[in-house]
């Protein structure tokens, strides 16, 4: 006679399944930019010191986050006019 001994690890578990339901809501989206959930930095001890240009940058990213600074610094504010890397660099440093 021959036995056959079945361990925990090879029994199969049958598990239900779920269905998963989506439901979509209409909401309304504003053009401005919520700030996030990132560390802010303080940055009234650099303010001083920084040129009016940079001033206007560095309060975007306080106050409106990463993503809006990007886009302020990559933008001519007088034309709107998208700016390449170097003009970036040539503005902001």
């Amino acid at each position: 006679m021959s036995t056959t001994n079945q361990t925990d690890s090879s029994k199969v578990i049958e598990t239900p399944v779920t269905e998963q339901v989506t439901t979509t809501t209409t909401q309304e989206t504003t053009s401005q930019e919520q700030p996030t959930s990132e560390t802010k930095i303080n940055l009234e001890p650099f303010m001083p010191g920084m040129d009016e240009t940079n001033k206007k940058a560095a309060e975007v990213l306080q106050n409106q986050g990463t993503k809006a600074f990007i886009e302020h610094v990559f933008t001519d504010q007088d034309t709107g006019r998208k700016l390449s890397y170097a003009d970036m660099r040539m503005r902001y440093g």
